[in-house]
């Protein structure tokens, strides 16, 4: 566990929630029990998407103030996941809805965003073909869901769905299936563009979404 990264969590919602922070933490015992009960969940963010997270609590609580009265640590730490909503991608229900009907033509099919081609891609094709049974199905739809995450959490962190692209700047060898991919990733993308669709979002459509929203990441990168 990173504690640097829960003490920082911890820092942030101390300074948002003020004196409801000391109701409900009133002693080191209460603190450090909540960074245990909760230190693993918190060590998996970063601290841009605390930031961002915690521009999106201070917005929810301007808006209801009854429901964000006292902090509850699970809806904030959801708060700073990105959402795939933030990039212009469906949910993951529509995403996997798309994925199940359209898996016997990948290459074909007008995809509603390049990321659920990807994401779709690296849970394989012909796995998600053939998963006939509900248990198996299941199977398949948490596989998606993990890659589906990962898609989203590179288009916040790097910008790009692709992740050859980061081994390539390595010099690192790709395998078959890798290269595979990356040749069928510049096929659909080369369809999107010819269609008048743009195939990047990234962290640029992220940032423009918060401000949207009216929020800002205090970065100076969203100028």
């Amino acid at each position: 566990m990173n504690e640097k990264l829960v003490e920082y969590f911890f820092f942030r919602l101390g300074r948002v929630y003020g004196s409801a922070f000391k109701v409900q933490y009133p002693n080191n015992k209460a603190l450090h029990e909540a960074y245990q009960e909760w230190g693993q969940d918190i060590a998996d963010l970063n601290r841009p998407q605390m930031d961002a997270g915690f521009q999106k609590l201070r917005r929810a609580m301007t808006d209801d103030p009854q429901a964000w009265k006292f902090p509850n640590i699970a809806a904030v730490i959801n708060l700073c996941k990105p959402q795939p909503e933030d990039f212009g991608m469906p949910d993951l229900h529509d995403a996997w809805l798309e994925v199940q009907n359209h898996s016997h033509e990948p290459l074909q099919h007008s995809w509603s965003h390049r990321a659920v081609f990807i994401a779709g891609q690296y849970t394989k094709w012909f796995d998600i073909r053939n998963a006939t049974s509900p248990d198996e199905q299941r199977t398949m739809k948490k596989r998606f869901e993990k890659e589906y995450q990962r898609v989203v959490m590179r288009m916040f962190i790097t910008g790009s769905e692709q992740p050859v692209e980061a081994i390539e700047h390595q010099n690192v060898e790709l395998t078959p299936f890798e290269k595979s991919v990356r040749h069928n990733e510049q096929i659909h993308q080369q369809v999107m563009v010819q269609q008048g669709i743009n195939p990047q979002g990234g962290r640029r459509q992220y940032l423009n979404r918060l401000k949207a929203l009216g929020l800002s990441t205090g970065n100076r990168d969203e100028s």
